[in-house]
């Protein structure tokens, strides 16, 4: 369909950041799963704690990090990364399990798991995966790229109609 005024124009960019910002947030989540197996949960050995002396994890702190839905405004289009420790279901403080005794943990576990060395209840070593994610997003410039690739892919498939509302622009 041509892009025949502005209101089209709008609609047709607004899906296209709608598209950039879902390929983002899905490969950034990716990111952050890989940084927290790899530093949190697979750093150091297996953790004898993990769900009643299995040495397994819940993975509930994994999947407690999530983008929330898209916001598309009229002038901006986003969504928010956030960790969901309500989601984490199990509190079991006999094994450990996202907190001792009557300390619930889930709650401040992002923060308490982002340390390079041992936790004080867990004795586990790991590295701080939460660092490491956001040195590799900003420093490293994985973000940046992230965005360029998706703009690039999805403003390819809106280039002819770019191509034409441009031309009848001119003629006007």
């Amino acid at each position: 369909m041509p892009i025949t005024n502005d209101w089209a124009m709008y609609k047709v960019l607004s899906e296209v950041m709608v598209g950039v910002i879902k390929k983002v947030s899905e490969k950034v989540t990716y990111d952050l799963s890989e940084s927290i197996l790899n530093n949190t949960y697979n750093y150091g050995g297996q953790n004898r704690y993990y769900v009643a002396g299995t040495k397994e994890p819940t993975y509930e702190f994994l999947a407690a990090f999530h983008f929330d839905e898209i916001v598309n405004n009229v002038n901006k289009v986003f969504s928010e990364l956030f960790y969901d420790w309500e989601n984490m279901m199990h509190f079991k403080p006999e094994y450990a399990i996202h907190g001792t005794g009557s300390d619930d943990m889930r709650e401040k576990l992002a923060e308490i798991l982002n340390i390079d060395g041992e936790t004080e209840w867990m004795g586990k070593p790991r590295k701080p995966y939460w660092d490491i994610f956001i040195e590799d997003m900003f420093t490293n410039g994985k973000l940046r790229t992230y965005f360029d690739q998706a703009m690039r892919e999805e403003f390819s498939k809106i280039g002819a109609q770019i191509l034409w509302f441009s031309d009848s622009l001119k003629r006007r």
